[in-house]
Order: C-alpha cells, then structure tokens, then sequence
C-alpha cells in the first residue's frame, strides 16, 4: 500500500512538471519605449525571450502610420508579433501576464509586416513582441530590422496644443508690454506738464568795453586879416 501511494505521488509530480514545461510562461515580460517624432529606422533590434521594444507616434486625425518589419535572425523558424496599442490597451499589455485584447491592430505569429495603420490617433504605441503567452511562441532571441514613418496633413494634436499655447503666451506678454508703455508715457506727460517753468536763458557774456583813446582838439582854419570896403588908395 505504501508503494502504491509513493508511485501515485511521483506520478503527479512527474505530469505537473511536464505541464510547466509545455506551457509557455508570461510574467516577468520586460521592454523598452521610445518616443518618435516622425521616423524609425533599425537594421538591429535585439529581443531576447520574453522581451518586447515600443515606439511611440502621436497621430493627428489625419496622420498615419507606414510600416516595415522583418525578422533578420534567425531567417527561419522565428516568428514574432506587432501590437497597436493606445495608452490604456499598452498599460494592459504591460501588466503581468500581458493582455493583447485590446490592441488596436494585434498581427501575431509572423517574420514580415508591412502596411499602413490609420485606425486611431493620439499616441499610439508600435510593440514588437517576442513574449511568451502572446501571440508567437519564442523560440530564442531574434534580431529584427524595423522601418516606420508618420504620414499625414498636419501636425501631432500634441503639437497643435503646444502652438496656440506658445502663442497666447506671446500675444500676452506683447500686451503686457504694451500696457507698460502706455502708463509709461501717460506718467512722463503728467510729470512734465507739472513741472515748474525753466527761467530765460542767459544772455551771452560780453566783455567789458575799453575806453577809447584821448581825441586831439578840432584845428581852426589860418584866419586873415580883414580886408577894408571899399578899398582905400594908398
């Protein structure tokens, strides 16, 4: 009797092992994010098991996103996912096990990927995955070439926001100053018109006037002797 239980508890050891080796584990996934502003290009992204590498796009309504993406190594037999995610389906995904249910755009168990995403906007975040209890079941690390760029008519919602708040900004300091102007010259007006009158100029220095030179008296003509009327005979 004891065997028979020893043997019934080796047994159950035995198949719980063998089932936690044919289940792929999901915990513990770890990744990266980054930011794009318009373009990625990556001939080298290295993913081990279990790891996954995001790129943030932040779409207007009229943007898009064009992508291309490969698995370089190995060339055969591994096969990964890419993931679509707004902010609330990528915080989902990042939670131990990871949920893939809410992706916008969820293309599992693949080596290339190649088209165009178009069905959100806001930030938007690109997963590539090589995870366990997603979509592809890892098979080793895996080297992938990835290749994405923003398409669209006008800028990010997040840039449009930035734009009209740098411009409020600018109207309102250009108002402020010329706010400060005015009561500037308002005050100068007032000071000057209060201020006492300036008195007449100074005439300008003359020197003191010499005297002038004694003047020698008038000559008097030579007078004659007065001459007798009527002449007188000698």
């Amino acid at each position: 009797m004891h065997y028979r239980w020893t043997f019934a508890l080796v047994s159950a050891l035995a198949m719980t092992a063998l089932l936690g080796v044919g289940t792929p584990a999901s915990a513990n996934h770890v990744g990266t994010l980054q930011n794009v502003a318009l373009t990625v290009s990556d001939n080298g992204l290295s993913l081990a098991v279990d790891h996954y590498h995001g790129y943030t796009f932040t779409l207007g309504a009229a943007d898009s996103i064009v992508y291309a993406i490969q698995v370089v190594t190995p060339s055969t037999g591994a096969n990964i996912d890419v993931y679509f995610f707004t902010a609330s389906g990528l915080a989902a995904y990042q939670a131990d096990p990871p949920a893939t249910v809410q992706a916008v755009t969820a293309l599992e168990d693949q080596q290339q990927f190649g088209g165009t995403f178009s069905a959100a906007s806001g930030a938007i975040t690109v997963i590539i995955d090589n995870v366990n209890g997603t979509g592809a079941t890892p098979t080793g690390a895996v080297t992938v070439q990835v290749g994405m760029t923003r398409n669209g008519g006008g800028p990010p919602s997040g840039d449009v926001f930035t734009g009209i708040l740098a411009a409020g900004i600018i109207l309102c300091v250009g108002v402020i100053a010329v706010i400060v102007i005015v009561i500037f010259l308002i005050v100068w007006l007032i000071t000057r018109a209060n201020r006492p009158a300036m008195p007449p100029p100074m005439p300008p220095y003359m020197p003191p006037q010499q005297p002038w030179p004694p003047q020698p008296p008038p000559q008097q003509p030579p007078q004659s002797p007065p001459e007798q009327w009527p002449p007188q005979n000698p």
